[in-house]
Order: C-alpha cells, then structure tokens, then sequence
C-alpha cells in the first residue's frame, strides 16, 4: 500500500514511516540527514511541520494566487495559461525524481521555457491594457522638459528588455513623444 502524507497525518503518525516519506517527497537534505539520526522531541516536530507543509502545498497549490492574476484574461488564454501551469506543476515534480543529471538538466529546461510562456501571455495582456495616453498636462520650462526627456531616454534604455518593467516603459516612452512635441512648438532665440 502507497502511503501518502494525508494518510500519515491522519494515523498513529509513526516517526520512522513519516521520515521514509519526507525522504521521498520532501527536498531539504538539511531536514533528511537530520531525521536520520532518529527520533527525538525535536525532530519529531520538525517531521510534522514539514509533512504538514508538503500536504498543504499538494492541496492547496502555491499556482493557485498565480491563476488569480490570469482571471482577467480572454477565456481562451486564460484556459492555456491554466494549461501550462498544469504541465509545468508536473514537470516540476517529476524533476527531482530523474535518475540522470542530464535527464534533470532538460526538464529544467522545458519548464523555464514553459514559465516564460506564461510570463509573455500575462504580459502581452498588460501591454495591451496599460498602455494609455499621458493625460496630465506637461509644464516647464524648456529645460526641465529636456531633463525630463533625458531622463526618460536613459529609463527606457536600461529596462527596455525587463518584461516586469515593461508598463513603465511604455508609458515613458509616450510621454517622451509628448515632450518632443511641447519642444518642437517653442520659439527659441524669439524676444
């Protein structure tokens, strides 16, 4: 009989049948080696927080505040992301269960190429939705413009490849248009 966390935690709580299982489900070699040396107060504790964890986690997925974010997304995106998610949760609990290095090395691959997925549809959403006119009235002097303008060069320059940044940038980058536009209408050298 496979016994899992939930029936652990719901028996006698045996010390040695729990160790066995966070031996095999649990991934702090820290919290391994220290339940081999037996059963104590202590570690007996630090058994039950830690099977307690992994259970929480296995019902109550951390992805689940991640789907969240998705809600606002178009149906038909929003089930690939779920979709994704999906793969990617299996890939990831699988990947410390490979035998080889190089077996490891390739799922570990696949799921960063499967997060940047999720990352691109979440962000192609944002773009979209964020991406507004600077409505607020530019005003200054010719020269606070032009430091504005600097200063928006050299933001959108270092972060024009940060996905996370991208709303910002964005919109910098219109008020940028928007500034070249109020210089472009100044008369200079005009007394």
């Amino acid at each position: 009989m496979k016994l899992s966390v939930k029936d652990w935690l719901e028996s006698d709580q045996d010390y040695w049948t729990g160790a066995k299982l966070y031996e095999k489900l649990g991934h702090d070699s820290g919290l391994k080696t220290m339940l081999s040396f037996g059963e104590s107060q202590f570690t007996k504790e630090k058994l039950l927080k830690a099977l307690k964890e992994l259970q929480s986690i296995v019902e109550n997925p951390k992805d689940e505040q991640e789907v969240g974010r998705y809600k606002g997304l178009p149906e038909k995106l929003y089930k690939t992301v779920v979709k994704l998610m999906k793969e990617r949760d299996m890939m990831r609990s699988q990947l410390w269960h490979l035998p080889s290095k190089s077996d490891r090395y390739t799922v570990a691959i696949k799921i960063k190429t499967i997060q940047r997925r999720i990352q691109n549809i979440y962000h192609t959403k944002q773009d979209k939705e964020h991406v507004r006119e600077v409505n607020y009235e530019l005003k200054g002097n010719g020269l606070e413009l032009a430091t504005k303008l600097m200063s928006n060069r050299a933001y959108c320059s270092r972060y024009q490849n940060n996905k996370g940044k991208s709303v910002e940038v964005n919109r910098r980058l219109q008020e940028n248009k928007n500034i070249e536009e109020i210089l472009k209408s100044f008369t200079y050298g005009e007394a």
